[in-house]
């Protein structure tokens, strides 16, 4: 059972349907002059307008990349100017940043509520009260929902007050793709980043939506491809995959919600009321935190991976690090708390049995821990 979807999903059946062609007999190259190289562009062409779809912009405002990563990469060295962005971010935004200070460039980070949320008057304070925010021009990136937490950001009014300062917005908007409306005019972004294996697409994709009129170089030297933005030979079926996703999420994503917001429901409820000591981090609702008192996370996951369910204790992209998640730290969890974390993240393959095996195995399972902890 597989409840670790805000780490990857499983790639929808019609989305490998899609690539198949394109790893094995269509396999030309998209800058090809001849009929196998056409048809490699024209099934680029088809996704870009796929994914422009579902996130409501226009084809030729749609970048390929390699991932989220990588868009947010883009976005955040190349853009001009000074940058805030938020301490609970993923870390492909708070290193970037990170890294974009220690070249001398003036960066601020806001820290976000006890929920995670990154709040309007925070940002405007930053501005007020830090020499990044001080200056003529910039960019604000803060994601749309917390991959920790599941929270929701109210990313369009913070765009408002990143555009009364004449600075850009962009948002790491991978955990909303699929899950919620994700459209780039009511969000008021000028940049935008999705990756493929979020929302039941190929790994190794992505997406960086680039407003028209916003001048964005990129980060490598290379060919014309992806106008210069990202050179290199394209991932048609990685492409196409992403671009399938897209389409599929377009149709799907209001039901997909709908169950996914039942399913979690029934968790929480089972797990706050009949857990002594559990308390919800952030106020996810397809992404959940949960921390249980005198429970290792980490021993709670394992053993939840020996009964055949697979859970977190946070990113995947801190893994390999003994430290308690950033994510955490920025809302102030108290250190006990922290290390019995547990994040569980709902996606359309889950069922309702699966929540209620689930429940019962995290009751019997932090029960029997926490004997052997006292």
């Amino acid at each position: 059972m597989y409840f670790d979807n805000a780490a990857t999903t499983r790639m929808d059946d019609r989305v490998l349907e899609a690539m198949l062609p394109y790893l094995k007999d269509a396999y030309g190259n998209a800058s090809g002059r001849y009929s196998l190289g056409y048809e490699a562009r024209r099934a680029v062409n088809e996704a870009r307008v796929q994914a422009a779809s579902l996130i409501g912009a226009e084809p030729d405002e749609i970048y390929f990349t390699s991932g989220a990563t990588e868009s947010n990469n883009i976005a955040l060295k190349n853009a001009e100017g000074a940058l805030i962005t938020s301490e609970a971010e993923h870390p492909s935004v708070v290193n970037t940043a990170l890294y974009c200070k220690s070249t001398g460039r003036n960066a601020a980070f806001v820290k976000p509520d006890v929920k995670g949320k990154v709040e309007p008057k925070s940002l405007e304070e930053a501005f007020n009260n830090t020499a990044a925010g001080r200056t003529k021009d910039g960019l604000v990136s803060v994601m749309f929902v917390n991959n920790e937490l599941g929270t929701v950001n109210p990313v369009a009014e913070l765009a408002d007050i990143a555009h009364s300062h004449g600075w850009m917005f962009h948002t790491d908007a991978v955990q909303a793709a699929g899950h919620i409306p994700t459209d780039v005019k009511s969000i008021k972004a000028d940049l935008l980043s999705i990756g493929g294996h979020k929302l039941y697409g190929p790994k190794g994709t992505g997406l960086l939506y680039i407003k028209r009129g916003v001048r964005i170089p990129g980060l490598f030297n290379g060919g014309s491809q992806e106008r210069g933005i990202i050179p290199g030979t394209e991932n048609v079926a990685g492409i196409v995959g992403l671009g399938k996703a897209c389409e599929i999420a377009k149709l799907e994503t209001s039901e997909n919600l709908r169950k996914e917001k039942e399913i979690s429901s029934f968790i929480k409820e089972g797990l706050l009321k009949t857990i002594p000591g559990t308390v919800q981090n952030g106020d996810g609702e397809w992404i959940l935190n949960f921390s249980f008192r005198k429970v290792n996370g980490t021993s709670l996951t394992l053993r939840l991976d020996m009964e055949g369910i697979c859970v977190s204790t946070g990113s995947a992209c801190s893994l390999g690090t003994e430290e308690i998640s950033h994510v955490l730290r920025s809302i102030g969890l108290e250190k006990a708390l922290a290390e019995g974390s547990l994040r569980i993240s709902i996606g359309k393959y889950n069922t309702m049995d699966e929540a209620k095996i689930l429940v019962k195995k995290i009751q019997s399972l932090t029960e029997e821990l926490r004997v052997f902890a006292v």
